[in-house]
């Protein structure tokens, strides 16, 4: 089980990956999703007003064009996590749930 914790203005966020899914906390709401409710898996680049901010992985209920949820994992230093790696693992257990 991975956990990641980061703070943005002012509200604890915490990530935390499990190996049927994950957990992301926002302040006092806490959000628990199961890799099956996912069918895609993406990376994007996050902006801002001043550029790019880094990565962030979109999940996807159905298709691109469906409901989705975003890992900022853009917050976590690159010494901590591989993002590619990280982004092939979690598809790896979505494809995994499908089987």
């Amino acid at each position: 089980m991975m956990s990641y914790l980061y703070f943005t203005r002012y509200v604890k966020r915490t990530l935390v990956l499990k190996p049927d899914g994950f957990v992301l906390t926002v302040g006092k709401r806490s959000f628990e999703y199961s890799w099956s409710d996912f069918s895609v898996v993406s990376l994007s680049v996050s902006y801002s007003h001043y550029g790019a901010k880094g990565f962030m992985i979109k999940l996807y209920e159905e298709d691109l064009e469906g409901d989705y949820v975003d890992l900022p994992i853009y917050r976590f230093s690159s010494k901590e996590i591989d993002v590619f790696d990280l982004r092939n693992q979690i598809e790896q257990k979505i494809l995994a749930t499908k089987n």
